[in-house]
């Protein structure tokens, strides 16, 4: 546990990002009984587009910010992963609903994969608050 907590802050999101996708394939695991694995599928699908979001968003940050990398590299980096992001956002949902409506085959849902890029969001906002309320209060201690 004390290794967990000695982790940088992104790969603790990460780990969080992991599990909430986890999680949710786990709750939606009923669908491969009711004859529609698209559910589980599409959030597992939704899910590790929104992991992969967020590293590429921390690892190019990372890349800019440092000061001794090479400046034109780190900026083609950058709108490299920025393309890259875009492409397999709408890939994923696009393929979804593709699958979904077009083919109409119940081996991905549109709405899941949707579904499934709202923890990264959320899991940031809440890393924020906490890392925020952390640091106030380590501030007033000083």
């Amino acid at each position: 546990m004390k290794k967990l907590l000695t982790l940088p802050e992104t790969t603790k999101i990460l780990l969080v990002l992991a599990l909430c996708a986890l999680l949710g394939f786990l709750a939606f695991l009923f669908g491969f009984f009711i004859g529609n694995p698209g559910y589980p599928l599409g959030w597992l699908l939704g899910g590790a587009v929104g992991a992969f979001t967020y590293w590429s968003i921390a690892f190019t940050s990372k890349s800019v910010l440092d000061p001794n990398g090479a400046k034109g590299g780190r900026m083609a980096l950058t709108v490299l992963f920025m393309l890259l992001r875009f492409i397999l956002l709408v890939a994923a949902v696009v393929g979804a609903a593709l699958v979904t409506y077009t083919f109409e085959s119940n081996w991905l849902n549109v709405w899941t994969t949707v579904g499934g890029y709202l923890p990264m969001p959320v899991v940031c906002i809440i890393a924020g608050l906490i890392n925020k309320k952390g640091s106030t209060r380590e501030e007033s201690h000083e």
